[in-house]
């Protein structure tokens, strides 16, 4: 037993990966704590369309936001850089962005909730700025 515990793991995916799922599992129930003590019934779609969803009233317009939960190491910031680069299929502004870009006519908002701090450089108008010089919305989506 004391040789299992003194020696390091040769890996730590699967308890990186469930750090992040306990994270993005914490963030869904204390939005749905808040809702409650304000008395807002809503609506909330985990891992459909984005990390979590909240549909508000149904017969209102733009009734739909969308959230995007994000770890990473918390020696870490975001940057432009690392916002506007593509990580399989889309930025993540662009996965931000994409739900805002195909529900336009429903969604109201889409937030960014992340265990890290943005870089002290990182300005909105540097991030449109880049954005513009890279690509227009709709290629980043």
């Amino acid at each position: 037993m004391e040789k299992l515990l003194s020696i390091p793991p040769r890996e730590q995916s699967g308890a990186d990966s469930q750090n992040r799922f306990e994270y993005q599992v914490s963030s869904i129930v204390s939005h749905l704590i808040q809702k409650y003590k304000n008395n807002e019934e809503v609506m909330v779609y985990c891992e459909f369309h984005d990390d979590f969803s909240e549909l508000k009233k149904v017969n209102e317009d733009k009734n739909l936001i969308f959230y995007q939960v994000k770890t990473n190491n918390v020696n870490t910031h975001w940057t432009v850089n690392r916002l506007i680069t593509k990580d399989g299929k889309h930025s993540m502004i662009g996965a931000i962005l994409y739900n805002y870009y195909t529900f336009h006519d429903k969604c109201s908002s889409c937030f960014f909730i992340t265990n890290i701090t943005f870089d002290s450089n990182l300005i909105l108008s540097q991030i449109i700025n880049r954005l513009m010089e890279v690509a227009v919305v709709k290629e980043l989506v």
